[in-house]
């Protein structure tokens, strides 16, 4: 029996990777939030990111069958600093029921692919540089277009003296572990040029667990936490930051809420 799939004509490879991963047709420029089939991280990048996840409380890994942990860049250890990273991970690993490739399985992308986790038109996160040679299959390796990052805010008094905006991307923002306050603008067009208005600037609450998504020329600032010090996860397309922001100066103080 054939398996019937709609193809969509006309579009890359990416773009037929994500329109199939959300079940409509996305194109190059959309910013999508998709499901990933794996993820993966070595003995070089895995401790650094459990450090940070163990910061937070009451957190689980979003789905211990999807993330796969390789002991293969520095093995077997040549130090006891070595080892004490590699037994992190054996660590966390144990206890998140994490499938962990010990040393002399293998080199991590080799094993991908010979255990059969790297599929056409999968959607992969990998934390090596190399990621990227699943492409050779019809993979997309996601950290080669947004770049991801985890923000402390600290509590701070309800005042804006700026806002920001992107003028080419958009921006993607997660409360982690608490509720902000998110300061948002409508535009005004003045000498064709895109402002903020001022008179319609309003608080946005974010709760914990909740996610926005600013659309390009949208006006904003620093989420406001509630806690004295909170996480949330920020996403740009990459390198949204040095080359699309732009800084809008306020003439007077705001206070957001009285």
């Amino acid at each position: 029996m054939i398996k019937k799939e709609t193809i969509i004509l006309g579009t890359t490879l990416v773009e037929k990777i994500f329109s199939k991963a959300l079940g409509k047709e996305v194109k190059a420029g959309d910013f999508v939030v998709a499901d990933i089939d794996f993820a993966l991280a070595h003995d070089g990048t895995a401790p650094l990111a459990i450090k940070v996840f163990e910061q937070f409380e009451e957190v689980k890994v979003w789905d211990n069958k999807k993330i796969m942990f390789f002991i293969d860049h520095i093995a077997p250890s040549k130090s006891e600093s070595i080892s004490m990273l590699h037994n992190i991970m054996r660590n966390f690993a144990q206890k998140h029921n994490i499938k962990l490739y010990d040393v002399g399985s293998g080199i991590c992308h080799q094993l991908m692919i010979e255990e059969g986790y790297i599929k056409p038109r999968s959607i992969i996160v990998g934390a090596d540089s190399h990621t990227c040679t699943y492409g050779a299959l019809g993979v997309f390796d996601a950290k080669d277009t947004i770049e991801f990052g985890i923000c402390t805010f600290k509590k701070r008094d309800l005042v804006i003296e700026q806002l920001e905006q992107h003028v080419l991307t958009q921006e993607l923002l997660y409360a982690i572990d608490d509720d902000f306050i998110m300061p948002v603008a409508t535009n005004i067009i003045q000498n064709s040029k895109n402002l903020p208005d001022i008179d319609n600037l309003i608080a946005v609450q974010l709760r914990r667990g909740e996610g926005v998504i600013f659309n390009k020329n949208t006006w904003h600032w620093v989420p406001f936490p509630y806690k004295e010090k909170s996480f949330a996860l920020v996403g740009f397309i990459m390198d949204t930051a040095k080359k699309d922001l732009e800084i809008f100066d306020l003439k007077t103080k705001i206070r957001m809420i009285e």
